[in-house]
């Protein structure tokens, strides 16, 4: 890598800044950030799924179509956050030199 020093570069907030900007080289070029925040994704829409379930369980006795209000008003609001993410991950796994 081609590093060039200033003659004011030097210090601890210097060597900071050159360690944070290698280690976010790092997982750029690995897409880490993109795979963690797929996963995170589905971790949360495991969790809205599971609380979703124990809120069904918990009152079998109500009616069917207010059931289905419910989970539809829990669910709704997600959706477009998941199909975001799912777009920018794939559009971000896809290299743009292959298609031209």
């Amino acid at each position: 890598m081609n590093e060039q020093r200033r003659a004011g570069d030097g210090g601890f907030m210097c060597a900071l800044a050159l360690r944070a900007s290698q280690l976010w080289d790092f997982v750029d070029q690995r897409d880490i950030d993109k795979h963690l925040m797929a996963w995170a994704t589905f971790a949360m829409t495991v969790y809205i799924m599971q609380w979703t379930l124990t809120f069904v369980w918990l009152y079998p006795d109500r009616p069917g179509l207010e059931m289905a209000a419910t989970i539809t008003a829990i669910l709704l609001p997600w959706t477009p956050v998941q199909a975001a993410v799912v777009k920018w991950y794939f559009d971000s796994r896809t290299d743009d030199s292959i298609l031209k």
